[in-house]
């Protein structure tokens, strides 16, 4: 549908109509969208979700404002509140990031509105123009090595840039469809960040010719709390600990290989599949370098230890100044017993994860074609992949020390009779308890509205219903479903945490929001103060972190920080570059 030279679509109900701002003859509304945008055609969509294509008004009628992309959300579909986080991440991700990112879309304008009772949330992007590499696939264009290398240097910078924040930024839906590539390379985009905080430092790096798009299933965390996300993702492009809801950056250089395999070989990744060596096997279907080749073998690797770890190594790995194929894998820390068998817990749960990862992409296939019979297939298929791992044989024997906490213990010295790093006085005011909280701010116990009057209410406070309102208006409010409240902005939603006062307080406070109950403290890069009971602060090092609480339960190797977590409900990243505690998150315990 799309609106005929000099009209417009009624942004409420479609109908064609002339581009003046007089109301809709179908619904009786005003045909100019916040008093700003002329909706002129809709790019696809639903009954929930839309993406439309408009323009920014001129106000002095001298001729077409810049063009612009709008992704709408109406709750009047919305399956459940999942979809609401989703889109309000992709928002803030988009507001925080974009200014220094060049390679993706610049946030022009974020808001919601009201009309008959239905609530329906709005993303206004700067238009890219140009075709996405799916369409280009579909015209029949031919991606040789060289145009290869050039979209692979594009979107590893983007990356880069991306995993390069703290918490990194793991976009999660990469694939041919989601990069366009420009017809014109340009730094900037006329009107696009105007007055909406989209706009980009002057020093930044020019636009690259492929760029980024569709963060609708971003993540801003290490790993997402509260509903499952083990569906998210494209089949082929998501390798499997996305899939079974663990992505880091490193998931993001998986689907970004898989894309440029998809680009050379013109086979879905899934085609090329081998579930015999679980491996994207390409080889044989692209005409590249053997050099290349090593490096989309590695980017595509199902686990990831065999599989780089940042942006940077590849980039590093293409331009020939490090070797693609590592000389030593190292392994990721894990709690170990003295008599180790022979096969790995993952050589072992190989079969599981496959049949795993086939029953979730007949169940995300089904629930999109709404075909009933592929999600029983799927559910069927889940069970029985369940249902092999509670019946595999377990051994029994004791969990002693595992590598990195044996590395960082003298050989001759027993783990029990190590020296601890003194713990600090248990100031109640300074001191945060691990799986409980901090000051009387307690999990599953406290309110946000405990929250706010305990930290203060001089901060933004992110809800589901509404824009991003202050703490003020969030004690004020009635039935608000928040989700977050963040210290790191002031009152007015300006990002300032390094003000006064922040420095006793967590950065974010998460909010259950079906509950309203706090679930996470999070610790940032200026909460000096604070520190854990045990002794664990902003200026402790990865081996007293280690001292403190022995081997993680998990570990994610990342570049520039890497993540260790503790079921006992803490997690840390540690800077690789001063080998020291950047920040911590304290939740209840799992």
């Amino acid at each position: 549908m799309t609106g005929a030279s000099g009209g417009a679509l009624c942004p409420n109900c479609l109908t064609q109509g002339p581009r003046s701002p007089g109301a809709c003859t179908g619904c009786g509304e005003g045909r100019l969208l916040r008093g700003r945008y002329w909706i002129d055609a809709v790019l696809g969509g639903g009954r929930t979700t839309q993406t439309l294509r408009a323009t920014i008004a001129d106000p002095s009628g001298a001729g077409p404002g810049a063009p612009v992309v709008i992704k709408t959300l109406s709750l009047a579909g919305a399956r459940d509140w999942k979809q609401v986080e989703l889109f309000e991440r992709a928002a803030s991700v988009l507001r925080g990031v974009a200014p220094s990112a060049p390679g993706i879309p610049r946030l022009v304008d974020h808001f919601e509105q009201s009309r008959g009772g239905v609530t329906r949330y709005y993303l206004v992007q700067e238009w890219i123009g140009g075709r996405s590499l799916a369409q280009l696939l579909e015209d029949g264009e031919r991606f040789d090595e060289a145009s290869a290398r050039a979209l692979a240097e594009d979107l590893l910078g983007t990356l880069e840039r991306l995993h390069g924040f703290s918490p990194p930024v793991v976009h999660r839906d990469i694939k041919p469809a989601n990069i366009i590539r420009q017809d014109a390379v340009s730094s900037a985009a006329p009107g696009a960040g105007a007055g909406a905080g989209g706009e980009r430092d002057d020093d930044a790096p020019a636009r690259p010719r492929h760029v980024l798009v569709d963060f609708d299933l971003v993540q801003d965390t290490v790993k997402p709390e509260g509903g499952s996300t083990m569906a998210l993702g494209t089949a082929g492009y998501s390798p499997i600990e996305q899939l079974m809801g663990q992505a880091v950056p490193a998931s993001d250089l998986h689907a970004l290989g898989a894309t440029l395999i998809a680009l050379l070989s013109r086979a879905s990744p899934t085609e090329l599949y081998d579930p015999a060596t679980q491996r994207v096997e390409f080889r044989e279907r692209v005409n590249v370098s053997p050099e290349l080749a090593t490096v989309l073998e590695r980017m595509v690797a199902p686990t990831l230890a065999e599989r780089f770890s940042s942006a940077a190594d590849v980039l590093r790995a293409l331009r020939g100044e490090s070797p693609a194929t590592p000389t030593a894998v190292t392994p990721r820390p894990q709690r170990a017993a003295l008599d180790t068998p022979t096969s790995s817990p993952r050589a072992r749960l190989a079969p599981v994860w496959f049949a795993a990862l086939i029953g979730l992409n007949f169940f995300t296939i089904g629930a999109w074609s709404r075909s009933l019979g592929l999600m029983i297939v799927g559910v069927l298929v889940l069970f029985a992949a369940g249902l092999f791992a509670a019946r595999r044989p377990r051994r029994d024997t004791p969990v002693t020390r595992g590598p990195v906490e044996r590395a960082l213990a003298p050989a001759d010295q027993p783990a029990a009779t190590r020296t601890l790093p003194p713990a600090l006085p248990p100031d109640p005011d300074n001191c945060v308890v691990l799986g409980r909280g901090l000051r009387g701010v307690d999990f599953g116990r406290s309110t946000y509205r405990d929250a706010l009057e305990i930290f203060g209410a001089d901060c933004t406070v992110h809800t589901y219903d509404r824009d991003s309102i202050s703490g003020e208006e969030a004690l004020a409010a009635k039935g608000a479903r928040i989700w977050e409240i963040s210290y790191a902005r002031d009152a007015k939603g300006e990002w300032t945490p390094d003000r006064p006062g922040n420095e006793r307080r967590p950065s974010a406070v998460q909010i259950n929001s079906d509950t309203g109950l706090v679930t996470r403290l999070d610790i940032g890069v200026y909460q000096r103060a604070l520190y854990t009971r045990e002794g664990l602060h902003r200026a402790s090092t990865r081996a007293e972190m280690i001292a403190l609480y022995g081997e993680p339960d998990r570990f994610e190797d990342g570049d520039p920080l890497s993540t260790y977590e503790y079921a006992r409900g803490l997690e840390v990243w540690i800077s690789k570059e001063h080998d020291a505690v950047n920040s911590f998150r304290v939740r209840a315990p799992t």
